[in-house]
């Protein structure tokens, strides 16, 4: 007996050792596949500048920073933690790049091993967890989630969520009196993944389901144990719902689609098609998809609703002969849930709102490519393995093919606009990547081809007439900016630019009239209190200056932009003593424009103070000329 028992550990250790190599080999197919974005740059137009470059919170530890990220809202989203990573990126890598990359593709290898062990609770076959994980790796939909710094958030929201549910079935499985340490860990690391990101507002139903599809001898079905998760989904979502607002938080929270929850319900049931047919054949992928409106069941919607009816009925009769398998279907529409635009959001459709959702899609591959296997591989030996390795091998190059795009922000718009020529939103952006790379010319052409693709475009309209003022061609601009605001008198950006423009012309009064009128419209937009308060400055008017600063002040209190100009403004009135106060905050806030604050003439009352030398030589140290 001793003999059979000791050749069965041989066995089980040898088969174990296979796993991990196969795992390894999955793991370093990752690497090579995600490896080159190590040398991308950020997405300086779209979102990254809003969460990191621009983002002092985001710039290390400090209880400011701390606190910025628990009270405050960035492109509409409430993420503390997605925040706190970045200053732990920032800590090592400062603003470089690359080390914000590299924990990007550390969360995504992380989020694959914690599915590969959920996987392994529940499937004691290698075909299975290895297919499924190797799917959820390496599939090309997944590239925009991992190679966008500020998707970020989806990877930690994933994360903690897969951590939460390995917690919570340690508690479901243990008999231990402790196992409520288990218990209270899933909860505490789900609200983690709430703070990362909101979409797994839908674990809760999740672990109802899962605990039908697969019970326990012990612990059946408690639905009072999900009460606690289901609270902290509730609580985040409400916090969400206001974020969202482009009033409160400059969120992506719009009116619905064509004007009516109706022809937003029938745009999305294609949209629903088109991704299930990227699971399959995830070809002509795109940083902005311009999905089409359809106004009435034409033949796309019905044939969409057809198909969605279709697989509605297969799922309900595979959850009474298969459940397990039923439930890794629903996890899948679930993951949709939050952005199938039952709260419309300005955008329908994009690659990363399948980041959660593969979860399931590759379980179901999974559990396919398993019993093909166990059926077919003692008929053909190698023949499915060949066939699944084959699939994975073309995910994965095709992933490696897709992260070239994900370089920099010229290159991922210029695939959009390659792609889809009819996009107006993706001509500017690509005009307005030209742009912040110094290709002036080349941006005008492009926002005129977005101007092309849209007449009445008002945002490409805004970006032409700021980019002609920047150019010294102030007329032009103008009369682009009266055509906007003839369109839409309450376009807020457009009076904004307006009173840019005739600022510049040195029409002081026109261009107060223009920011004011900005203020009617949108009475929480501080960069307007900045423009009114430079204005002042311009004319000398400090009194109505220092009214306008220290409204920014009360509205945005950690503003070092606002600081550093409240500075110039005291200078220019000759009260040292103010302007040295407001110089150190915006140092102390995260001003660090060393030659904007050494050689602005605005400041030149101050460069003979002993202070003044004093916050040089304590702030930026080993930069002064000897």
């Amino acid at each position: 007996m001793s003999g059979i028992k000791s050749g069965q550990d041989k066995a089980n250790s040898e088969e174990r050792i296979g796993d991990i190599l196969r795992l390894l080999i999955l793991l370093t197919a990752v690497l090579l596949v995600y490896g080159r974005i190590l040398g991308h740059d950020f997405v300086t137009i779209w979102d990254d500048n809003f969460y990191v470059i621009d983002n002092p919170d985001a710039w290390g530890f400090s209880w400011i920073n701390i606190k910025g990220a628990f009270t405050s809202f960035y492109t509409g989203n409430y993420a503390p933690v997605q925040i706190l990573s970045y200053m732990l990126d920032f800590t090592f890598w400062g603003l470089k790049p690359v080390g914000y990359f590299l924990t990007n593709i550390t969360l995504h290898i992380c989020n694959g091993l914690l599915f590969y062990r959920l996987l392994t609770r529940s499937f004691h076959n290698r075909v299975i967890t290895l297919a499924a994980t190797g799917l959820f790796l390496l599939h090309p939909v997944q590239v925009e989630t991992v190679a966008w710094v500020s998707q970020r958030k989806s990877l930690l929201a994933i994360f903690f969520m897969l951590v939460a549910w390995e917690l919570y079935c340690s508690w479901r499985e243990s008999s231990s009196k402790n196992s409520w340490i288990f218990y209270a860990a899933s909860v505490s690391a789900f609200s983690f993944s709430l703070l990362a990101k909101s979409v797994t507002v839908v674990f809760p139903v999740m672990l109802v389901l899962f605990d039908i599809s697969e019970p326990t001898y012990d612990r059946q079905l408690r639905l009072k144990d999900k009460i606690p998760f289901l609270l902290a989904a509730l609580v985040v979502a409400v916090i969400t719902f206001i974020a969202q607002k482009p009033e409160v938080g400059s969120g992506g929270r719009t009116e619905y689609h064509g004007g009516s929850p109706w022809i937003t319900l029938l745009s999305m049931l294609p949209v629903f098609c088109r991704y299930l047919g990227m699971l399959f054949w995830p070809s002509n992928l795109s940083a902005d998809y311009a999905a089409p409106l359809h106004k009435s069941p034409d033949f796309a919607v019905l044939a969409a609703f057809l198909l969605l009816a279709g697989l509605s009925v297969a799922g309900w009769q595979l959850w009474k002969r298969e459940r397990f398998a039923a439930f890794w279907l629903i996890f899948f529409w679930l993951g949709l849930l939050p952005v199938t635009q039952i709260v419309p959001l300005v955008t329908m459709m994009n690659d990363r709102y399948l980041y959660l959702p593969m979860l399931g899609a590759a379980a179901l591959f999974g559990m396919a490519a398993g019993k093909l296997h166990d059926r077919g591989d003692g008929k053909y030996p190698g023949a499915v393995t060949g066939l699944i390795v084959c699939i994975l091998v073309v995910a994965a190059g095709a992933s490696f093919n897709r992260t070239a795009v994900w370089r920099d922000s010229i290159t991922l718009f210029r695939d959009v606009v390659t792609r889809y020529p009819h996009s107006e939103r993706g001509w500017r952006m690509y005009a307005d990547a030209t742009r912040n790379a110094g290709q002036i010319n080349e941006a005008r052409q492009i926002y005129a081809q977005a101007l092309i693709a849209n007449p009445d475009s008002q945002t490409a309209m805004v970006g032409l007439a700021d980019l002609l003022n920047s150019m010294g061609r102030g007329d032009e601009a103008y009369q682009l900016l009266q055509k906007l605001l003839a369109l839409n008198p309450q376009h807020a950006a457009g009076w904004l630019a307006l009173g840019d423009n005739l600022q510049k012309k040195k029409d002081y009064g026109g261009a107060q009239r223009a920011y004011e009128k900005v203020l009617e419209i949108q009475p929480t937009a501080i960069p307007t209190y900045q423009k009114l308060g430079d204005l002042a400055l311009l004319q000398r008017r400090f009194a109505a200056g220092r009214t306008y600063f220290e409204i920014i002040e009360k509205k945005s209190p950690g503003s070092f932009t606002a600081a550093y100009r409240r500075a110039c403004l005291e200078a220019q009135a000759g009260e040292q003593e103010q302007a040295l106060f407001w110089l150190e905050r915006a140092i102390e806030r995260g001003y660090h424009d060393y030659d904007a604050i050494y050689d602005n003439s605005e400041l030149e009352i101050l460069w003979s103070t002993p202070k003044f030398m004093m916050l040089l030589e304590t702030y930026f140290p080993g930069k002064l000329p000897k």
